[in-house]
């Protein structure tokens, strides 16, 4: 899938939204392995990338550490870095505890 962005921090700020566990569930359970589309995108409900909104600057952020540590193979730390990108993209769709807790169950693959 590609998607057309304005600056590296969205890059970031969208791969971070797309590698979140809520994001990967509702990819995993609503799409063939070998067929992703754009239109996944109408399901997340991602925001335009703002660069002064200091959620998304956050987000795009850990979305850069990410793809730094997993040019390094670093997963350990990558894993642990997931949790700070799930609880900033919960904050960002307005997900609670519990229903964070219900996707991190369903997202175990």
């Amino acid at each position: 899938m590609m998607i057309g962005v304005e600056s590296e921090e969205e890059a970031h700020y969208l791969c971070a939204l797309l590698n979140s566990s809520s994001s990967q569930v509702l990819i995993r359970d609503f799409t063939i392995e070998t067929q992703l589309s754009t239109k996944l995108l109408d399901f997340l409900r991602i925001e335009k990338y703002v660069p002064s909104n200091e959620l998304h600057k956050e987000i795009s952020s850990l979305g850069k550490n990410a793809f730094d540590l997993a040019s390094v193979n670093d997963s350990k730390a990558l894993s642990a870095l997931q949790e700070k990108i799930d609880y900033a993209s919960s904050r960002l769709w307005g997900v609670t505890k519990e229903q964070m807790a219900a996707i991190k169950k369903a997202a175990v693959f």
